[in-house]
């Protein structure tokens, strides 16, 4: 069964189809963080509208995702159910990217 989400503050609400669709579309009101770690990387954590949870467990509606076209970390993602953790994965996607970066710099 296909969950819908909205976000009433930073608290995600089940809602129809329709209702999701207006705040699926505002990409700037899903933003949870984005950071822009280096020329050419990224991190972004947004909320999906959408339960990811493919079977039994509590909603997965917050994703984060490296984009680094140029690093095995491209897209490397994931996913969680609340805005807290959100911006916890969040920071902690940055660190390993960051990471990454200082390792790549030292000889």
């Amino acid at each position: 069964m296909i969950r819908w989400y909205t976000l009433v503050g930073t608290v995600p609400v089940a809602t129809s189809p329709e209702d999701a669709e207006a705040l699926f579309s505002d990409l700037d009101a899903r933003r949870v963080a984005y950071t822009e770690v280096a020329e050419g990387v990224e991190v972004s954590t947004v909320f999906l509208v959408l339960d990811h949870q493919h079977g039994a467990g509590p909603p997965l509606l917050f994703e984060t995702i490296v984009f680094w076209p140029t690093s095995s970390m491209d897209n490397e993602m994931e996913r969680c159910g609340t805005w807290k953790e959100a911006e916890q994965m969040h920071g902690a996607m940055v660190e390993r990217v960051r990471h990454a970066l200082e390792s790549l710099r030292t000889p």
